[in-house]
C-alpha cells in the first residue's frame, strides 16, 4: 500500500526548486523596492520645486527653498535627504525670521541621499519665478548604490527636468 505524502527525493526537489527562484526572485524585488523609492522622491521633490516658483509668483516676491532637518532654519549644507522647507523671505534677508510664513516643510524618507551643486545652498526664486545664479542639480542616490542615481536640473529660469544622466559629469558618483 503507498502511502499519502511526499518522499524525502520529492521533498528535496521541491525545495531546490523554491531555493533557486527565490535566489532570483528577491534580489529583483529589493532592487524594484528601492527603484520606487528613489522615483517617489524624485517626484515629491520636483513637485516641491514647482510649488516653490509658484509661491513666488503668487506673492509677488522672493520665496526660499532651502534644506532643513526642523523647519526652523536653512542648514548650511548641500544634503537635503533630511528634509527641506520652503518659505516668504518678506525682508529680503535670505534667512528665515519668526516673522515669516513657512510656505511648506517636508521630511524625506531619509531611505534615499539627496545632494545639490556645490554651492547651492538654498534656491531663491524671484516674482518672476527666476531663480538667482545658475542652473541646478539635485542628485538622488541609493546609499547601498545598488540602482543608479536620478537627477533633478532646475534652470536659472525656474524649468525643471529630470533625468537619468547627470548634465555634465559622465559616471556621477554619490
Amino acid at each position: 500500500m503507498r502511502s499519502k505524502g511526499l518522499s524525502f527525493i520529492e521533498l528535496l526537489v521541491t525545495t531546490t526548486i523554491v531555493a533557486i527562484t527565490s535566489s532570483y526572485a528577491i534580489p529583483t524585488g529589493l532592487r524594484w523596492i528601492q527603484s520606487t523609492r528613489l522615483q517617489s522622491e524624485v517626484t515629491v521633490f520636483a513637485n516641491h520645486l514647482q510649488s516653490a516658483k509658484m509661491e513666488a509668483i503668487r506673492r509677488n516676491g522672493p520665496v526660499i527653498f532651502c534644506p532643513s532637518a526642523n523647519a526652523t532654519h536653512c542648514d548650511n549644507t548641500i544634503q537635503w535627504q533630511h528634509g527641506w522647507m520652503l518659505f516668504s523671505d518678506r525682508n529680503r534677508n535670505g534667512l528665515f525670521d519668526a516673522n515669516e510664513a513657512i510656505i511648506l516643510a517636508s521630511k524625506s524618507s531619509g531611505r534615499i541621499l539627496i545632494q545639490t551643486s556645490r554651492g547651492r545652498k538654498k534656491l531663491t526664486f524671484r516674482s518672476s519665478g527666476l531663480t538667482l545664479g545658475s542652473n541646478t542639480t539635485f542628485a538622488f542616490c541609493d546609499p547601498t548604490q545598488t540602482i543608479p542615481p536620478k537627477f533633478i536640473i532646475l534652470s536659472n529660469h525656474g524649468k525643471l527636468r529630470t533625468s537619468n544622466q547627470h548634465p555634465s559629469i559622465r559616471r556621477y558618483t554619490c
